[in-house]
């Protein structure tokens, strides 16, 4: 029985590492940043002709009563919304100011 015991005990160690992994990664500082403010500004600048794509999601938890003439609204407080967003560049047709 002491040999169960002992697995059991590794088993449980492994475990615990691991759920411990993410405090202690969120523990660790971040490299800092030498870029400048104004140098963010001018790099995003001058991306304005890159395309891009991006999908998001919004999650809510308040809960509102289910009136009638709220339409939709109380689902966006108390579900999942999902957007996706994308830009080609200039020649699509759209403007970039």
């Amino acid at each position: 029985m002491p040999v169960r015991g002992w697995r059991w005990g590794v088993v449980a160690a492994l475990v615990g590492g691991l759920l411990s992994l993410p405090s202690l990664a969120g523990a660790l500082p971040a490299d800092g940043s030498t870029l400048s403010p104004a140098g963010l500004l001018e790099r995003i600048r001058a991306s304005d002709g890159v395309g891009w794509s991006g999908y998001g999601e919004s999650r809510g938890t308040l809960v509102l009563p289910d009136v009638r003439e709220l339409g939709d609204l109380p689902g966006l407080f108390a579900g999942t919304t999902r957007a996706r967003a994308w830009w080609r560049g200039p020649s699509s047709g759209g403007s970039t100011r």
